[in-house]
């Protein structure tokens, strides 16, 4: 690309546009709100570039060897879910002890969704391209 900030390529079109660390938890949702709001107040689009950090490789096929471990735990320190849950924490919104619950239930909830997909039938072949092309 010629810039650094898909964002900006919503000046090329006359679309609000606004680049945020997808790192922070706030950050982002401030400029999801700000979107939010435009869209409703002025029915008008916003193109919001969250810019995160992949751990891991492109696919299971990408073992990642062009970065170093350094710089992968350089942004571990930052991971996004660890820094909001020190936040509430420290805010008093949350305990460990609710986040263990809240991690019981959301493992809890993975393993019936696995069951049940597991114990469901294939669809019929027939079904294969349902929904994929428009008519």
């Amino acid at each position: 690309m010629s810039i650094q900030s898909i964002a900006k390529k919503g000046d090329a079109y006359n679309v609000a546009n606004e680049f945020v660390d997808g790192m922070d938890v706030m950050a982002v949702r401030g400029a999801t709100m700000r979107a939010i709001k435009r869209a409703r107040e002025e029915s008008l689009p916003t193109l919001v570039e969250v810019r995160a950090y992949r751990y891991m490789g492109h696919s299971m096929s990408d073992p990642g060897n062009y970065r170093t471990r350094e710089e992968i735990q350089k942004y571990q320190e930052r991971d996004p879910i660890h820094l909001f849950q020190g936040s509430l924490k420290e805010a008093g919104v949350f305990t460990d002890k609710d986040f263990d619950k809240i991690r019981e239930e959301a493992l809890e909830a993975t393993n019936k969704a696995l069951e049940f997909a597991d114990a469901s039938p294939l669809p019929d072949a027939s079904e294969l391209l349902t929904d994929v092309y428009a008519d």
